[in-house]
């Protein structure tokens, strides 16, 4: 696009974010600003608005049937957690990794891989968080909160891998201040 400028995608080429497996989702506030609570010797305060947060995250598997949390962590600036998308087609307790290379879709620009076609697309599921925490939040006239536009993403392809982000998301309170979002109050 023309006069425009050009950012590239932070989602896996190719990667259909309907399909079955496990994400881990970091969400951040705008500019890091450290809006849902602060946390003093490994323990994190929530905030109206980091309850709100932590509370919009537990509602995600009634908004979405066939996704489920996982591990989730609201803090200062930013919050953590793993989503599960599954495939209704198969037993639900299937555990679905994914490989790294997926074929390519041909459908169009986005074709099956547009995330508003989809109700269980993993951009979906983040944008009614991110808009359903700000709606809440805005309506307590907080105002000045915001997200950063993008997310981070990484589709979990093992168990063992499963396991080391469980383990970083629950002991990232005790390790905020080495933590590369950590914004000094």
């Amino acid at each position: 696009m023309d006069g425009l400028p050009y950012r590239e995608s932070t989602r896996l080429s190719g990667w259909d974010y309907s399909n079955p497996g496990r994400y881990f989702v970091t969400i951040c506030t705008t500019e890091r600003v450290p809006f849902f609570g602060q946390i003093h010797n490994g323990i994190i305060g929530l905030s109206a608005a980091g309850c709100i947060a932590w509370h919009v995250w537990r509602r995600i598997p009634k908004r979405f049937p066939g996704t489920l949390i996982d591990v989730c962590i609201v803090m200062p600036n930013h919050v953590h957690g793993i989503l599960r998308i599954l495939d209704m087609g198969k037993n639900v307790g299937e555990t679905n990794w994914v490989s790294a290379g997926q074929p390519e879709d041909t459908g169009g620009v986005t074709g099956q891989k547009n995330p508003m076609i989809h109700e269980r697309h993993l951009g979906r599921v983040i944008q009614w968080f991110k808009g359903r925490c700000t709606y809440e939040i805005h309506q307590r006239n907080n105002w000045e909160f915001g997200w950063q536009s993008r997310y981070y993403d990484r589709i979990i392809r093992s168990e063992g891998e499963l396991k080391r982000i469980r383990e970083y998301i629950r002991d990232n309170p005790i390790h905020w201040k080495n933590d590369k979002y950590y914004f000094a109050n």
